[in-house]
Order: C-alpha cells, then sequence, then structure tokens
C-alpha cells in the first residue's frame, strides 16, 4: 500500500480535534459580512448588510448574502466595500450561474440577476401556487445545465420533500425526486446532486442522470457541505465537527473535531473552511488537521458566523 493510501487510512481511524484559540482580531457584528484573508487569517473590511444573512455565494466578482428575516439580498463589491441591497420581497433561496445570480422568490418566482450589477435580466413564475416561503425550503442550485430546487410540503419541513430539476431557459419543472426532510442547499458536482437531511441525518446523492438517489447516515444535524480535494466535507452542527466523505465510495474517510456548532463549509485556495459558533477555521486536507482560527464573533445563542464563499484571495464570512 502506498504512503498516501496509507494515510487517508489512518486519518479514516482517527479522531482530529482542533484546538479553540483566541485570535487578536476584532469580532464582527451581528448583521455583517467579513473578509478574511486567506494566507493570513486577517480580518479585512466587514460590511453591514440586511437581516439574518443565512446564506453566501460568490458570482462574477461579487459576493452575495441572503437576508432571510427580511427577504432581501445584498450585493457586496469587494474592491470598493460597498453594499447594495435588492428589495426582491420574499428571498429565500440564492445560486451561482458563473456571470449569473439565480434567486427563488414570492414563494413561486425565479429570477435571473446580472451578477455585475444586480439588474434583473429574466423572471419566471413555476406554476399558479406558492411552492415554498421564507424559511421552508426554496433552496437553490445551479448545475448541469439546470436549477436544482427544494420544494417542501408547505408548513411540514420534517416531511419528505422533492427536489425539482428545472429548465434555466423556460423555468419549466424537467423533474422531480424524492428527498429527505428539513434538507439543505444542494450542492451540484459532476455529474450528481448531493443534498443533506436534517429530519434523518443523512446525505443524499442523486444522479443528474437518472434521478437514482442513494443515502448514508450521518452525525446528528448536518448543516452544509462542500466539495474539494477530491472529498465531500459535511459540517455538523450539534456534532461539532466535520466529516470526510469519499464520493464514489460514501466511504467516510476522517471525522474532525472543532470543538464548536460547525456551520457553514467551503472550498478554495487550498483549503477547507468552516464556520463555528465563534470562528472560521481552516483545515488542511492533505493533512485533515486545522491550521488556522480567526475569531469573528463573540458567543451569541443560535448567532454568530454561518456562510461561506471563497473568492480569489478572500474568504468571505457572513455573521448572524
Amino acid at each position: 500500500m502506498s504512503s498516501r493510501r496509507l494515510a487517508v487510512a489512518a486519518a479514516a481511524l482517527a479522531v482530529i480535534v482542533v484546538p479553540v484559540g483566541s485570535p487578536a482580531e476584532p469580532p464582527a457584528g451581528p448583521d455583517t459580512v467579513a473578509a478574511v484573508d486567506a494566507a493570513t487569517g486577517a480580518i479585512g473590511q466587514v460590511i453591514a448588510v440586511g437581516r439574518d444573512p443565512l446564506l453566501l455565494t460568490a458570482a462574477a466578482g461579487r459576493v452575495w448574502a441572503l437576508n432571510v428575516a427580511d427577504g432581501t439580498l445584498s450585493m457586496i463589491d469587494p474592491s470598493s466595500g460597498t453594499e447594495k441591497r435588492l428589495p426582491l420581497r420574499e428571498t429565500v433561496g440564492v445560486a451561482s450561474g458563473g456571470a449569473a445570480v439565480w434567486v427563488a422568490y414570492d414563494g413561486n418566482r425565479l429570477a435571473r440577476l446580472d451578477g455585475r450589477t444586480g439588474s434583473v435580466v429574466r423572471t419566471f413564475r413555476i406554476g399558479g401556487k406558492r411552492l415554498f416561503r421564507l424559511r421552508d425550503s426554496g433552496f437553490l442550485a445551479f448545475g448541469g445545465d439546470s436549477l436544482w430546487l427544494t420544494i417542501p410540503v408547505l408548513g411540514q419541513p420534517n416531511r419528505r420533500q422533492q427536489l425539482a430539476r428545472i429548465d434555466p431557459a423556460s423555468g419549466r419543472i424537467l423533474a422531480k425526486v424524492a428527498i429527505p426532510g428539513d434538507p439543505s442547499v444542494p450542492l451540484v458536482v459532476g455529474s450528481n446532486v448531493w443534498i443533506l437531511g436534517r429530519v434523518d441525518n443523512t446525505l443524499t446523492r442523486v444522479a443528474q442522470d437518472s434521478l437514482r438517489a442513494r443515502s448514508i447516515p450521518l452525525d446528528v444535524l448536518p448543516f452544509g457541505v462542500a466539495s474539494g480535494a477530491g472529498s465531500l466535507w459535511v459540517a455538523h452542527d450539534f456534532g461539532r465537527s466535520i466529516w470526510r466523505i469519499d464520493p464514489r465510495s460514501l466511504r467516510v474517510l476522517a471525522r474532525i473535531k472543532l470543538g464548536q456548532r460547525t456551520r457553514g463549509v467551503a472550498y478554495g485556495r487550498g483549503r477547507v473552511w468552516a464556520t463555528t459558533e465563534t470562528d472560521l477555521v481552516a483545515l488542511d486536507p492533505r493533512t485533515n488537521r486545522g491550521v488556522r482560527r480567526t475569531t469573528l464573533s463573540l458567543p451569541r445563542h443560535d448567532d454568530g458566523p454561518i456562510g461561506v464563499a471563497v473568492l480569489g484571495g478572500t474568504v468571505w464570512v457572513s455573521v448572524e
């Protein structure tokens, strides 16, 4: 067996703890988005956004924060540090589509925005009735020339839901597949769509061609999933850890303890980036170990760092 395979096998058996640090950088306040230098961990700009910025994505050189408490979308220009807030009424889902940004809003509407300016390019209505609402699914992803939208049984988030494949040219639903209740934002990687279920604590892989689904069990309350370095990385809220998973075999390769409730996760600049109750943690995928913590927020009940996105040499973190 090669040394690399031996290292991976050893990591699968180990529980790796990242110690909690106390960096000297000043914390970011609630309802902000903070810029963290990927190389040094230094906090740069801290920009005020709308209330409760749950979701964060990057597109066309901009950073986008979905503010679920007021249903708005914040567009941040990193070069100027300015924020433009878009009042799209009840905004529930946001996804990057290259040079475009897609938004799910107002119960059954989709909008395509210009990723540079935030102007609305096109809108669609999906059917004649409400399909989702604030904090009740409507999460969105773009990939495989399709939009992927989670559709709940309204008012019953714990029941099994549907993942709809939507034609971005017409807004027409092309297919649906059953997924677990209380799902995460879908993640499209290659020919598969990945989605977490917080009711039954699972990771589900949906093949784009056949829509066949396969699930594996996870720790309690999985929160976010990212792809990078040949693996999937799943953040576990109550489990206070990141799990590294082989996307082909669905075998767990490592369980990395972070010492705090773990929420958002992203990959970029050769690192896995995870948000906890107060910190942004950088993990090295070569060793499955933490290399740095940056404290962004003081401890607050059910608040703190949550969304994370990588743009160039900067890691952007939203703070509830």
